[in-house]
């Protein structure tokens, strides 16, 4: 058996070198945060170098004996538009290469392709200082009555911004400060730093200082509140300062009390429907008020509505409604809570319950509500003995609304033109005119279209019942007083038979 090998040699390619495709103002970039170079090419409208394809290869080389080249393919460039190259650095840098490559004076970034290519001598070198924008995924904060809870997701990768003085010297973390609305707070970098490297960072501050006490409890019943976490990075003795902004702050509260809220809007109020944990609520003692809040955000502008109940016992329904009137609210209040009457839209709505000891809080409950726009603005409401119809203002088609109150829901209503009546029998005695109603669609889990206070109720029966037994006392009082006047008659005919 004979075999037969064909040894194939290929010549170096022949590239056409292409010169003054960039100019000498061509910068390198490094970024010591994210351990990357960047390139940024600035052309010289050779229009000979407008030959090169869109897939080159681009090396990256210095001076520097530590620096080893780097060489990265791109498939998307061209001459004409591409700006910038970034080379990541794929090997971890010790602090002496880093000093060096800080004190780099000339660089070569080359382009080539199969068979053209393009050398710029770079001569301009900027270092990014480290920003720190990407050192975090996440940052929460937790309020509470005498201290916070704050939690950092690290993203590792400022592993090298990441440092104690005692550690690096010329590359530290000079302090770290939450500010929440105008109190501010600084935190041990000792607390932080060291454990960068850990999937989560927990720090739990906690104070007796009764200044701090007040501002933390006053901290607790700001509602739109917004913070900052700030972090001081000493770089070669220039401090930069990167500031991480709280989008989410969080209170220590009593948590699954208020289940669902939903607010809707008829007869300029906003109705707030809650469905309450009752067992939750009775274990708060204290209290020698309670309020209830309504806070509004549209278009960055706030508002909060709140009603104020002085009692020192609270007894909640399961199912609670809350009536914000702008027409009755405080003064002050009357004319943002009409101006957000209008919207059909709000960015957002947070309602919660506070327990007061006179002016102090002990304790509240706080949850995000949704809203249900509404096409009526009132209905008009009248109860029989064994129905209760409901007329609403505007006509939505036909559609099975039901009608709850409190813990009773009526459904499957006879509907003649726009008029939706209900079977009662029973229980029909059992709706009031001064509670709260709920009328809306059947496909909601919580029914939420319309929240209404009853325009009239039961006047049907009174009006019957008190005319049927004035009509009966009338009859009765006449048939009395004929008989009595017969009686008389009588009596007198024979008294007159007993004289003759």
């Amino acid at each position: 058996m004979m075999y037969f090998i064909e040894i194939l040699s290929y010549s170096q390619p022949n590239r056409q070198t292409l010169f003054k495709c960039y100019t000498m103002q061509s910068s390198l970039e490094f970024n010591k945060n994210l351990m990357q170079f960047i390139v940024h090419l600035d052309s010289a409208n050779n229009s000979a170098c407008k030959v090169f394809p869109i897939g080159v290869k681009a090396n990256l080389s210095m001076t520097s004996p530590s620096f080893d080249n780097i060489t990265i393919i791109t498939q998307d460039f061209s001459y004409s538009q591409t700006s910038e190259l970034l080379f990541e650095i794929p090997y971890v840098l010790t602090d002496l290469q880093i000093q060096e490559l800080e004190a780099e004076t000339l660089a070569y970034i080359t382009i080539y392709s199969f068979s053209e290519i393009s050398t710029t001598e770079i001569m301009i070198f900027d270092e990014t200082l480290s920003q720190l924008s990407d050192c975090f995924s996440s940052i929460n904060v937790t309020l509470q009555f005498s201290g916070f809870l704050l939690q950092l997701a690290p993203t590792q990768f400022c592993n090298n911004q990441m440092k104690l003085e005692a550690s690096s010297p010329d590359n530290f973390i000079e302090q770290i400060s939450l500010t929440v609305f105008e109190s501010r707070y600084l935190i041990p970098t000792a607390q932080i730093v060291p454990h960068y490297e850990d999937s989560l960072i927990t720090y739990q501050y906690t104070t007796t200082d009764q200044s701090e006490l007040t501002d933390l409890m006053n901290l607790q019943q700001l509602e739109f509140i917004t913070g900052t976490v700030s972090f001081e990075s000493n770089q070669g003795g220039i401090l930069v300062e990167f500031v991480f902004n709280l989008e989410n702050i969080f209170y220590q509260t009593l948590q699954n009390v208020l289940v669902n809220p939903v607010v809707s809007t008829s007869e300029n109020s906003f109705f707030v429907q809650i469905q309450v944990n009752v067992a939750a609520i009775q274990t708060i003692t204290g209290y020698t008020s309670y309020n209830y809040r309504l806070n509004l955000e549209k278009d960055g502008i706030q508002t909060q509505l709140i009603i104020i109940n002085t009692s020192r016992h609270y007894h909640p329904q399961q199912y609670e409604i809350v009536q914000f009137n702008c027409q009755t609210i405080n003064e002050k209040m009357k004319t943002d809570c009409l101006k957000f009457y209008k919207y059909d839209k709000f960015d957002s709505i947070v309602v919660d319950l506070q327990f007061l000891q006179d002016t102090e809080l002990i304790d509240h409950c706080k949850e995000s509500a949704s809203f249900m726009d509404t096409p009526w603005d009132k209905a008009f409401v009248q109860v029989s003995k064994s129905q209760i119809c409901v007329t609403p203002s505007a006509i939505t088609g036909v559609k099975n609304y039901r009608l709850q109150y409190k813990q009773i829901t009526l459904t499957n209503p006879a509907i003649t033109g726009n008029m939706y009546c209900y079977q009662c029998s029973s229980r029909c005695k059992d709706f009031k005119q001064d509670n709260y109603y709920i009328f809306g669609d059947e496909q909601f889990v919580v029914i939420t279209a319309l929240l209404f206070k009853f325009e009239y109720s039961q006047v049907t029966i009174e009006a019957t019942v008190i005319g049927i037994f004035f009509i009966t006392f009338s009859l009765v009082y006449c048939v009395l007083q004929v008989l009595k006047t017969a009686k008389i008659i009588q009596q007198m005919k024979k008294k007159k038979n007993q004289i003759q």
